[in-house]
């Protein structure tokens, strides 16, 4: 089959009376109709459910009342989060088919601003490492990664302008990137994890795609709690960004076609004026990839034990094995990778301090061509580990056809300021690849 992709229903055409409500959650109800079949990105879509909040958003325009820029907005929701009406089956067997009583906070706030929750998302198991069925719309063949693959690939394939996602290693930067589309992983703790299953609440986050800066922002924004009309004069930059380039381990561990492209990426920021300077690793960095690994392992193995223990062959072949990783992991060596995750943030710390961002590659590849693995994350795990805001954007296509994508990483708590450093970026450096017909399978 074949989808042309286009973003002309956004909150934009809302706000300027081009488009209701209803008309957004239409297209988007017939898209999913279109591609679902080959994609596979829902878990589950609420038709009556977002054309009756559509109406009701559409009354509020017709009487002169908007929540601001996501009224009306359709948005998908990772499968791990709680929505109100629709059962959380976090991709696996073991969980309940029954809809559940109460939205996470962080979908209150989605409401509250006027977005439409069309359905859940499909999510790797226990959002882990076992592949979903998810494609990714630019190569049916290529991974869209993980965990966050519904997510991701139902914004590339245009069949929400929104959906929610969650990072723990790389869940929400890599998708992002494999798939062409932003993304935007806040600073831990930014985004309450109330209602939502857990993978590693040290490290877990909550975060969004969209097809724009612009789109993305509000999104993250409302999830954090913050009123967008209060963000605005904040998130202006009165001057280019400060970034600082991290060649060192990224340069090393990418293809020399990710490289290339994200020279070139940098350099176009230097020529619009943007102060680039190249950046070390703190010393701390050698250790970080295995204290990450134990602490999420170790996380997994105590929150899914019991079900584990009872139902070993209804868990997934990945997931199986950071489980039995996490229950050889002692109480002190989770201590342990406590300790170098406060090294990592406090050194990480002083660097940022002469910087706006750090900017590397999203990712070592582009989308790998099988459907067996969900992708590196070895690029995105350090940034999960220190807490700090992430935002990706994707930049070019590769020679296989692939998007490929840049990661900015900002100070802690300034999850504004680095959208605004992403928006500036987005404007030198904007993504004008469009997504191919499908292939077909």
């Amino acid at each position: 089959m074949s989808l042309q992709v286009t973003v002309n229903q956004t909150s934009h055409s809302l706000r300027q009376g081009k488009s209701t409500p209803s008309e957004l959650v239409n297209d988007s109800l017939k898209r999913i109709e279109e591609s679902e079949g080959v994609v596979q990105a829902w878990a589950y879509v609420d038709p009556a459910g977002a054309r009756k909040a559509a109406a009701q958003l559409d009354a509020e325009l017709a009487a002169g009342k908007s929540r601001g820029p996501l009224h009306g907005v359709p948005i998908g929701v990772k499968d791990i989060v709680a929505v109100k009406g629709m059962p959380t089956r976090a991709g696996s067997s073991l969980t309940s088919p029954d809809p559940v009583e109460r939205d996470a906070p962080a979908i209150e706030r989605l409401r509250k601003a006027g977005a439409i929750i069309l359905g859940k998302t499909i999510t790797t198991e226990w959002a882990c490492f076992d592949p979903p069925p998810t494609r990714n719309p630019w190569n049916l063949e290529h991974t869209p990664g993980g965990s966050s693959s519904g997510s991701a690939a139902a914004v590339a394939a245009g069949m929400c302008p929104i959906a929610v996602g969650s990072q723990t290693g790389g869940s929400i930067i890599r998708p992002g990137s494999y798939c062409g589309v932003y993304s935007c992983k806040p600073t831990h703790g930014a985004i309450s994890l109330e209602n939502v299953i857990p993978l590693s609440p040290e490290i877990d986050h909550l975060g969004a795609f969209a097809r724009s800066i612009g789109e993305l922002t509000p999104v993250i924004l409302a999830m954090i709690g913050r009123e967008a009309a209060d963000s605005r004069a904040s998130s202006a930059l009165q001057r280019p960004p400060r970034i600082g380039v991290v060649e060192e381990y990224f340069y090393q561990e990418a293809d020399h076609e990710v490289v290339q492209i994200t020279r070139d990426a940098v350099e176009k920021l230097k020529l619009a004026g943007a102060q680039i300077d190249t950046v070390g690793l703190p010393k701390s960095f050698s250790g970080v990839h295995s204290a990450h690994r134990q602490m999420l392992a170790y996380r997994a193995s105590r929150y899914h034990r019991k079900q584990f223990e009872k139902h070993p062959a209804q868990f997934g072949p990945h997931v199986s094995a950071v489980i039995k990783d996490g229950l050889a992991v002692t109480d002190e060596a989770f201590q342990a990778a406590l300790a170098i995750q406060k090294d990592f943030q406090k050194e990480l710390a002083g660097t940022m301090a002469d910087f706006d961002a750090l900017l590397t590659p999203a990712t070592p590849a582009s989308a790998p061509a099988t459907l067996e693995s969900t992708g590196d994350l070895k690029f995105n795990a350090p940034w999960s580990f220190s807490g700090m805001p992430v935002v990706s954007l994707p930049i070019d296509i590769d020679s296989h056809g692939m998007p490929l994508a840049i990661q900015l990483t900002g100070r802690t708590g300034g999850d504004v300021h680095l959208l605004s450093v992403a928006a500036w970026c987005e404007g030198v450096v904007p993504f004008r690849a469009v997504l191919p017909g499908f292939k077909s399978l």
